[in-house]
């Protein structure tokens, strides 16, 4: 088990690495000089230069790289030049919002999807079954702006019952987790009836059916346990669409998380406070899949041991 987890560790830690570096390529491949955007289109030769300089744009490719690494391991991720604050700070400021949002969206996932789902694969055919494949066709097709805008319409504009956006209490975080989880929703519970399906077909489930044990009993003891590889997988997937999804919520309901300091980002040209918040989304996905990884031999020792 040990030797699985550093396995699994010091694979994350070569991806996280491999993605530092492919962000800086592609900041290098974008055609136009990230300084002189950012400072526009009054901006001399001179403050160009400078700037440059101080972004450590002037220096090639595998030295700002390691240079970056080397800053980023002692908790320095550069500078924002449009906040004139430190990078680290802003994502700390509103790293704990994204959090939020997307445990809230978990939250619904795990108490809605999962359960929904099973008791869909139990009953498949029932109306059960075809109600829930109905809502889960519409959650896996409506985009997440889309869902976003109709959750303001209908609950704020026209029955007035939660705030069109910002943050502050219960209410404010009742849409965006609503609409941020809506597609993962979908997703698990498709993955969980098709899982269980395919474990009720089994020969140990009929043998413990023509034991006498109840048919409520069988699914949750013998079927749920080993649907649950499959689901966990897809399940870890959706985590990190969840934190990758936060970035249009947060817009669309001006949540003041991670995701929306990232568009600001973007549409300021902000080189440096882009690129940190672009690590941390990565490394946020990859965390959530070895933790996925992790929990497989926790549910089936047979995985570690191969």
């Amino acid at each position: 088990m040990i030797v699985f987890i550093v396995k699994r560790i010091l694979a994350s830690v070569a991806v996280i690495l491999s993605m530092a570096f492919l962000v800086m390529l592609i900041m290098d491949i974008i055609p136009g000089d990230p300084a002189a955007m950012m400072l526009g289109e009054n901006a001399t030769p001179e403050m160009i230069r400078e700037l440059r300089s101080q972004m450590g744009l002037d220096q090639p490719l595998p030295v700002r790289y390691v240079n970056y690494v080397w800053n980023v391991a002692h908790g320095d991720l550069g500078r924002s030049v449009r906040e004139m604050a430190p990078v680290a700070k802003l994502i700390g400021d509103t790293l704990p919002n994204t959090l939020l949002l997307t445990a809230a969206g978990m939250f619904l996932t795990l108490v809605i999807g999962i359960p929904l789902g099973l008791i869909s694969g139990a009953r498949a055919g029932s109306w059960v079954d075809h109600l829930s494949r109905i809502t889960s066709l519409l959650g896996l097709c409506m985009p997440v702006f889309w869902i976003g805008l109709i959750m303001i319409y209908v609950f704020s504009f026209r029955l007035g019952w939660f705030p069109v956006g910002g943050t502050g209490s219960l209410a404010h975080l009742v849409l965006p987790a609503v609409t941020l989880a809506a597609y993962t929703m979908a997703a698990i519970a498709r993955m969980s009836r098709s899982s269980l399906m395919e474990v009720l077909t089994e020969d140990y489930i009929r043998t413990a059916r023509a034991k006498g044990l109840g048919f409520w009993l069988v699914v949750w003891h013998h079927g749920f346990r080993n649907a649950l590889i499959p689901i966990i997988t897809v399940f870890g997937m959706q985590v990190g669409n969840l934190m990758g999804g936060a970035i249009l919520t947060e817009t669309v309901f001006a949540w003041p998380g991670l995701g929306r300091l990232m568009m600001g980002a973007i549409m300021d040209r902000d080189y440096l406070l882009l690129q940190g918040t672009i690590l941390v989304f990565a490394a946020a996905y990859i965390f959530i899949n070895l933790l996925v990884d992790l929990s497989y031999g926790l549910i089936d020792p047979r995985i570690v041991e191969s």
